[in-house]
């Protein structure tokens, strides 16, 4: 797991197919809320236009999708820290705490910020009523003013969106940060609770705290657990084989499953995926030789995978403010005309994420160092699949 024996991890197959994919997920996600915002949906299409415009709303249909094998990758990645920390009896939970608190934080302070500018922004130049207030059919949201103000913000800002407050503003997506941060919290209570040593007070005093915490989330947050739990499974299984077409195996397997399967039966459907999806991870897992560090395919994996996080939190008021000022109250029968529009306003809004990476998600590391020195932690080094994937 945290080499190959020749070299790194950081620097195999597999870490630049696990970024490949985190990376291609943000994409997926942002996508399937374009499309929303602009387009009607496909059963609105004039015949005619169906066959044509299938692929487009085929590929920009299955954002949740994206978000469970987020899920699993987090797991994975979570997970495997926390064993690696206990392993080296050098867990704490304030060095936990903060490592992932200003992971999250860095990108959704200022995320938040946005959002609430961006939101002011399109509701006081009033060219889309109509979609600040919920009612153009995009499935993506209500009304954007009854989300806002500084106690909605705060209760994101402390991960309690959909359990006491709605995800704020206009940025919808939200909703799975939350989700994140309790399961940080639930899985190591209940490790530590019943896998290591220590006096049994304090074992009954974590375990009493892992059912209060999953007392208070519960709903949908603790049905989608075992999701994130199935990354976790995956620090424990034996590396997969470590052969080519396998992985290409596992790639049609992952692509077929998240367009084939129904959207009916959400909760079900979304256990299914998830296993087919862990699955495809551990065959990936298994691309142990050395990746070229200067070939394209390594170097785009590398820089979709960096921005991942930020293009998730800051996506969607972007997109909304765009919208408002482009397609209006009403959205779009895709043409050339407004396929051209609506694409250049996806291209920007990924260039501004990128933008606000650089100012804020890039400079992680650093304000964790700094962070850490100002409470007078000492530092773990990072993990090969932090360093991979930036986490």
């Amino acid at each position: 797991m945290e080499s190959s024996g020749r070299h790194s991890f950081t620097e195999s197959e597999a870490s630049v197919l696990l970024d490949l994919l985190r990376g291609l997920a943000s994409l997926l996600v942002i996508g399937t809320h374009w499309r929303n915002l602009f387009f009607v949906d496909y059963g609105m299409l004039p015949r005619p236009l169906r066959l044509p415009f299938f692929p487009m709303y085929a590929l920009t249909t299955n954002g949740h999708r994206a978000v469970v094998l987020f899920f699993i990758l987090s797991g994975y990645l979570i997970g495997g820290s926390i064993f690696r920390s206990l392993k080296r009896d050098s867990w704490k939970w304030a060095g936990y705490l903060t490592h992932r608190l200003v992971r999250l934080w860095v990108v959704l302070l200022p995320g938040l910020l946005l959002c609430a500018l961006f939101d002011q922004i399109g509701m006081r130049l009033n060219q889309a009523p109509l979609l600040y207030a919920g009612l153009t059919g995009n499935h993506l949201m209500g009304a954007v003013a009854q989300a806002s103000g500084w106690r909605v913000m705060l209760a994101n800002a402390l991960f309690l969106q959909d359990i006491w407050s709605p995800t704020f503003g206009s940025d919808t997506p939200l909703w799975s940060l939350s989700y994140e941060f309790w399961y940080y919290i639930l899985f190591p209570l209940a490790w530590i609770a019943v896998s290591v040593r220590a006096p049994l007070w304090r074992r009954a005093v974590l375990l009493v705290l892992f059912v209060l915490c999953a007392w208070f989330v519960r709903g949908g947050i603790l049905a989608s657990f075992p999701l994130w739990l199935m990354g976790v499974l995956l620090c424990w299984a034996r590396p997969a084989p470590n052969i080519r077409w396998l992985r290409w195996l596992a790639w049609t397997v992952l692509f077929t499953s998240l367009y084939g399967l129904p959207l009916t039966g959400r909760w079900g459907t979304d256990n299914v995926f998830g296993i087919i999806t862990m699955v495809c991870i551990w065959v990936l897992l298994g691309a142990r030789d050395l990746a070229p560090a200067k070939s394209l395919f390594t170097r785009t994996a590398r820089n979709l995978s960096r921005f991942s996080f930020t293009l998730y939190v800051v996506h969607m008021p972007l997109l909304m403010l765009l919208a408002s000022q482009t397609v209006h109250n009403s959205r779009w029968i895709p043409s050339v005309h407004t396929l051209l529009v609506a694409g250049a306003v996806g291209l920007f809004t990924i260039s501004c994420a990128w933008g606000i990476a650089a100012i804020t998600e890039f400079r992680t590391d650093r304000v964790r160092s700094w962070m850490e020195r100002r409470i007078g932690l000492q530092r773990d080094a990072p993990s090969p699949h932090e360093q991979a994937l930036a986490n």
